[in-house]
């Protein structure tokens, strides 16, 4: 039986925003294990992992996610974060299109 990513994404997405910490986690694995390059699902267990302190491994996730993400993507990121200051992470990220020159 195939899944489709997206959905499993937005179940993901729906633990998380509930609470329920530890299913989001499991569906975020899930999806990792069939595309592990997966931006969106490696820069929401980056999200976890800051959220249970692990701040060095929320850092290498999100890095792993912008690394694929502009793989993929015509865009720059401006990633913003307030890790290892002991201050709550805020997950901004400001996508700007690239300009041809």
């Amino acid at each position: 039986m195939a899944i489709c990513l997206s959905q499993e994404l937005e179940k993901g997405i729906h633990f998380h925003q509930q609470g329920q910490l530890s299913e989001a986690d499991k569906i975020y694995t899930q999806i990792l294990r069939i595309s592990p390059r997966n931006a969106d699902a490696l820069h929401l267990m980056g999200v976890l992992a800051n959220q249970k302190g692990e701040n060095a491994t929320a850092l290498d996730l999100i890095n792993q996610a912008i690394k694929f993400f502009l793989k993929t993507r015509s865009i720059i990121i401006i990633w913003e974060t307030s890790i290892g200051t002991g201050a709550s992470m805020p997950m901004h990220w400001s996508v700007i299109s690239k300009q041809s020159t």
